[in-house]
């Protein structure tokens, strides 16, 4: 069987399981944490870094975005989790490229609050995330169509903004409010109560 290691509060660990709950893939959820348990993840992967797909012949795929990519074209073109027409698939990937880039900029944040030794906190980094987070909520939340927000079936956007936006919700509290950020809050809601996504909810 399939292995994906790393814990779901990753959005990037809980954005490739529920890409491949909905592909229907068989695989085993292998708990690991890249802060606490380097040293066993490092065996695997030299990065240290999850999520990571191991096959059964010990062959891995590391990053979300590698793994989904291979798994869909492996198990799931046909599914509608990329747009198959040009422009379309144009447009919809730069927004995922935006929705990463905000999941990134989060996890940075709480890297830099979180686990960094409080004296060593560099306010100006914190400001610096701060401020990209904003901006790409507001980007995100005007360049988003009604159908990206009245999708019926789940898309990698549509899971790479529910499971950011969640991992930003359940970590920094009320800092950024989904009311703010209506076409966001849409998506989100509606996602988060699919079960692929549910299966993999760790909040």
């Amino acid at each position: 069987m399939l292995k994906l290691v790393g814990y779901y509060d990753s959005p990037f660990v809980r954005r490739t399981a529920a890409v491949l709950n909905i592909l229907g893939v068989d695989f085993e959820n292998v708990e690991l944490s890249v802060w606490q348990q380097s040293e066993k993840i490092a065996p695997i992967s030299p990065l240290s870094r999850v999520p990571i797909l191991q096959f059964e012949d010990g062959r891995i795929l590391n990053d979300s975005s590698i793994i989904i990519d291979h798994m869909v074209r492996i198990h799931g073109q046909h599914m509608g989790l990329f747009p198959t027409e040009m422009g379309e698939f144009h447009r919809v990937n730069n927004l995922i490229g935006f929705a990463m880039g905000l999941t990134e900029k989060l996890a940075q944040l709480y890297t830099e609050i979180q686990i960094r030794e409080p004296e060593l906190v560099s306010h100006k980094l914190k400001a610096r995330y701060e401020e990209q987070i904003s901006a790409t909520l507001n980007f995100l939340n005007n360049e988003l169509k009604p159908a990206d927000t009245h999708a019926r079936h789940p898309s990698v956007l549509s899971i790479t903004l529910s499971v950011a936006l969640q991992f930003m919700l359940n970590v920094f509290k009320e800092q950024w409010l989904l009311a703010d950020y209506p076409k966001l809050k849409l998506v989100t809601e509606a996602m988060e109560k699919h079960p692929a996504l549910a299966e993999a909810n760790p909040w």
